[in-house]
C-alpha cells in the first residue's frame, strides 16, 4: 500500500536540513535538524552535525529510533555500548563511512578532526 503522504497533490520530496537549529555551541559547533513535521515525506529524522576536534555528542540513547551516522567531512569516533556483550564497540569513521546505533543502545560521537561534518 502506498503511503498517503506520497499521493498528496502537493507532495514535496526535497527539503533543507540546515534551516532548523537544534543546538549551537558556537559558529563552528552546531546541529541542525529535519524531521517529519518539517518534511512529511520522511519517517525518520536527519541531524546535520558540524563539530571541531575534541567536541563530543554526549552519551545518550533513543527509545524510538535506530540512528545512522554518515560522515561527510573530517573524522569522528563513534562508540556504542553493546548491552548483550557489555562492551563498547568503537569505530573511527572517515568521509563516506557509516555507523549504526540500534534503538535503545547507549552511544556517543567524538570529533577527532576539525570541521567534522556528519
Amino acid at each position: 500500500m502506498m503511503d498517503a503522504v506520497w499521493q498528496a497533490p502537493d507532495v514535496t520530496l526535497a527539503a533543507d536540513s540546515t534551516r532548523v537549529l537544534n543546538y549551537e555551541r558556537d559558529p563552528h559547533n552546531y546541529i541542525t535538524q529535519l524531521f517529519g513535521n518539517q518534511f512529511p515525506a520522511i519517517r525518520n529524522g536527519i541531524f546535520n552535525v558540524h563539530l571541531s576536534k575534541g567536541i563530543i555528542v554526549q552519551p545518550h540513547w533513543h527509545t524510538n529510533v535506530t540512528e545512522t551516522v554518515f560522515v561527510i567531512d573530517g573524522e569522528v569516533v563513534t562508540s556504542v555500548f553493546d548491552p548483550f556483550t557489555q562492551r563498547p564497540l568503537i569505530y573511527r569513521l572517515k568521509p563516506g563511512q557509516v555507523s549504526v546505533f540500534p534503538k535503545g543502545w547507549f552511544h556517543w560521537i567524538l570529533a577527532v578532526t576539525d570541521r567534522a561534518h556528519f
